[in-house]
C-alpha cells in the first residue's frame, strides 16, 4: 500500500475521494466559484493541483514551484468544449489520459482555433462518468453549432 501511494505521486496522476470537493472549496472555492456554480466532478493532485467541473466551466488549478505560493487558475467554458477523448491505463505505472479539445475565442466560427488540455488521472478513479458527462456537453455544442451553422 505504501508502495502505491509513493508510485501515484511520482506519477503525478489525478485522484478523488470523499474529502476533494471540501479541499477544493476550502483552499480556491472563494477565488474560482461563481455565485451559483455547482461541481459536478473534482478530482485533485497530491493535496495540490486540482481538475474541477461545474456546471458551466472547467476549472483546472495549478500550485507552481515548491512553495506552493504561486497558483495558475485556467478554465474552459463548457460551452466551447468540442472533442473529449480518453487513453486508457495500460499495465504497470500508465494512468488515463483524459484529452479535452476546445474553441480558444469567445466566438466560435468555421476560423476558430481548436487548443489541446490532457489531464492525467489515475487508474484507480473510475473515469467514465467525468467522460460520459463531458462527452455528452461536447456533442451538445456540435449539435448547437451546425444547427446554428443553417
Amino acid at each position: 500500500m505504501a508502495f502505491r501511494k509513493i508510485m501515484d505521486a511520482a506519477s503525478s496522476n489525478f485522484t478523488s475521494d470523499a474529502n476533494t470537493i471540501n479541499n477544493f472549496i476550502a483552499k480556491h472555492g472563494e477565488l474560482c466559484l461563481l455565485p451559483n456554480e455547482k461541481i459536478q466532478f473534482c478530482l485533485e493532485q497530491i493535496n495540490r493541483d486540482f481538475f474541477v467541473v461545474t456546471d458551466r466551466r472547467i476549472i483546472y488549478v495549478d500550485t507552481q514551484g515548491i512553495s506552493g505560493q504561486k497558483v495558475d487558475y485556467q478554465y474552459i467554458g463548457l460551452s466551447k468544449l468540442c472533442y473529449v477523448g480518453l487513453e486508457t491505463a495500460g499495465m504497470g505505472l500508465d494512468d488515463t489520459d483524459l484529452i479535452l479539445q476546445f474553441v480558444a475565442h469567445p466566438i466560435v466560427s468555421s476560423r476558430s482555433t481548436i487548443e489541446e488540455k490532457r489531464i492525467d488521472i489515475s487508474k484507480q478513479y473510475d473515469i467514465r462518468p467525468l467522460y460520459q458527462w463531458l462527452l455528452n456537453v461536447a456533442i451538445e455544442n456540435e449539435v448547437r453549432w451546425n444547427k446554428d451553422a443553417d
